[in-house]
């Protein structure tokens, strides 16, 4: 008969595709990935995670796995809320060819563009593929 307490929560999902940069795909996201190139990616209202709800707390991160997919050159990936400047470090440090994966968490825009997240690309033409395996409220 207690409150819950301050903070947010956890809802776990099974891994879910939200995001498949390779040609032919059936994503929204799709198209190679250049240099130097940000990528925005609706998350909240995807499978995974709800909608903004007016009756409910909005989701606040989501639990992804990135992929990067044999890119032209090494590269830097790196996941934030659309809403905010890329922070200086890197989720994800593939190099050329090579097939890599990273868990990370991202907060979703609150301000602009609700529950988006961007996907920045240092350098090279790469493919990404982004899972989504929960998601905080």
């Amino acid at each position: 008969s207690s409150t819950a307490p301050a903070g947010v929560l956890f809802y776990s999902v099974p891994p879910t595709r939200v995001c498949d940069t390779r040609p032919n795909s059936g994503f929204t996201c799709s198209g190679v990935l250049t240099p130097r190139v940000t990528k925005q990616i609706l998350i909240a209202g995807a499978t995974a995670v709800p909608a903004d709800d007016p009756h409910s707390a909005k989701p606040v991160a989501v639990v992804a796995n990135l992929t990067g997919i044999a890119g032209t050159a090494n590269t830097v990936f790196i996941l934030y809320p659309s809403d905010k400047a890329a922070p200086r470090s890197s989720d994800l440090n593939p190099s050329a060819h090579q097939v890599i994966a990273n868990l990370a968490i991202v907060g979703l825009s609150t301000t602009t563009s609700d529950g988006d997240i961007s996907l920045y690309n240092a350098a090279g033409d790469i493919n990404a593929v982004l899972d989504v395996a929960g998601w905080f409220q």
